[in-house]
């Protein structure tokens, strides 16, 4: 926002409308839960949803309850919702950014190492770990958090910018460079195999409040003053 106030000293702000945000994302997670507890909370607009049961129980095309869902969050909302189908975590969440900007993108087992050639590696999971479902949904509005600045810089140094390249890699290759889990890991993704599995149940372990943007102090004063906003913020979120 600081850059394009710069470039454009014109430009409009839009005001954060924190009770808009809070009655929305009460609608999505209430919308869903009538269909499935199978739920894992991501942010207040994107979640992932385990829907292998629904879907045999109900005899319904995947596709077909997508739609009758984003229709349902429109009708009560007036927002509209992305909806990507794959049969793991990684794959879903991949396909709700080709569904954007509101779709439903399904991608299946038998396209996955294709679908990832064409994916840069910034895009896959930034936490490299061990963790199976058959039919998942991410519906989402937000970007996917890529890899760290460390494994970036690490891919750069070995000029791999695609899952198309980081294909090319032997396995033995990808333990030698990356170590054994996040090695083993790479390995998977790029080709489009995830084995997590879905945390319906996560405790919090931690409260917090954040600013997405760059914020510069001349001052001593307002770094004290921007302190004690951010510390009310939380505070606001524990009461």
């Amino acid at each position: 926002m600081g850059t394009a106030l710069q470039l454009c000293p014109g430009l409009k702000t839009i005001t954060y409308d924190f009770e808009g945000y809070q009655k929305v994302a009460k609608v999505l997670y209430d919308t869903v839960s009538k269909y499935t507890l199978e739920i894992q909370a991501v942010s207040c607009d994107e979640m992932l949803v385990d829907l292998t049961d629904l879907i045999e129980d109900c005899k319904i095309c995947p596709n077909k309850f997508s739609q009758i869902l984003r229709r349902e969050i429109f009708d009560a909302t007036g927002c509209t919702a992305s909806v990507g189908l794959g049969p793991s975590l990684l794959l879903a969440r991949l396909a709700t950014r080709k569904a954007k900007p509101d779709g439903i993108f399904h991608l299946k087992s038998e396209d996955a190492q294709e679908f990832m050639r064409s994916v840069s590696v910034q895009d896959l999971p930034g936490k490299l770990i061990y963790l199976h479902l058959v039919e998942c949904l991410s519906l989402n509005l937000c970007l996917i958090k890529g890899v760290g600045r460390k494994m970036s810089k690490k891919f750069q140094s070995l000029e791999i910018s695609t899952c198309s390249e980081l294909q090319r890699l032997s396995l033995d290759r990808l333990l030698r460079e990356f170590g054994p889990k996040s090695g083993q890991s790479l390995y998977e993704f790029s080709r489009g195999i995830d084995h997590r599995q879905l945390n319906v149940e996560q405790d919090r372990k931690s409260v917090s409040a954040e600013v997405n943007y760059g914020i510069r102090f001349e001052r001593e004063e307002d770094a004290q003053k921007f302190l004690a906003q951010m510390s009310e913020e939380v505070i606001q979120i524990i009461f």
